[in-house]
C-alpha cells in the first residue's frame, strides 16, 4: 500500500509518500545546528524534532533529506527556523539536501509510546494520503480523535 505502483487507488488523493512529499513539500536550506538546541540521540529523528518543536517553537518538518556522504534519499524529520532553514538535532553532520512538508504539532503529537507516523500510518490506512494535504490534515485530526476512544 505504501507504493502504489504509479497507480492511484480509490479513495486516495495521492499515489504514496513519496508523491504527497514531492506535491506539498519543498526545499529547506540547511544550517549549523544553534548553540542554543542540543544534538539529538541518532535513529530518533521523529523523536528528537517533536521534542525540540515543543522546547523551541521551531517548525515541524517530514519528509526526505541526504546525509552529505548519501545518494538514496532517507525518510527523515527535521526542525524549520523562522527563515524557513533547515534545522537538524539529530544528524552530526547534517545532511546536504532536505526536502519535506510543514506539519502542525497537532498532527505530530501522538499518545506516549505510540509507533504511529503522520506520514506512514499504514495502522489507520494511510489517512493523510486521502485528500489534498489541507483537507487531509483535518482528516488525520479525526482520526487520531477515533482512535481515542
Amino acid at each position: 500500500m505504501r507504493y502504489f505502483a504509479g497507480n492511484r487507488l480509490a479513495g486516495y488523493h495521492y499515489q504514496g509518500i513519496g508523491d504527497f512529499v514531492l506535491r506539498e513539500g519543498r526545499f529547506f536550506e540547511p544550517e549549523p545546528l544553534p548553540i542554543n538546541i542540543k544534538r539529538r540521540p541518532i535513529q530518533h529523528c521523529f523523536r528528537n524534532t517533536l521534542r525540540t518543536a515543543m522546547k523551541t517553537g521551531l517548525r515541524y518538518v517530514k519528509g526526505y533529506a541526504l546525509l552529505v556522504d548519501g545518494a538514496t534519499p532517507t525518510l527523515h524529520a527535521w526542525n524549520a527556523s523562522p527563515d524557513g532553514f533547515a534545522i537538524d538535532a539529530t544528524w552530526d553532520p547534517t545532511g546536504k539536501i532536505y526536502f519535506g512538508v510543514v506539519f502542525p504539532l497537532s498532527l505530530v503529537r501522538r499518545p506516549k509510546g505510540s509507533l504511529l507516523s503522520v506520514l506512514d500510518d499504514w495502522q489507520r490506512e494511510w489517512p493523510i494520503l486521502r485528500e489534498p494535504f489541507c483537507n487531509s490534515a483535518k482528516a488525520v485530526e479525526s482520526a487520531q480523535q477515533e482512535s481515542r476512544f
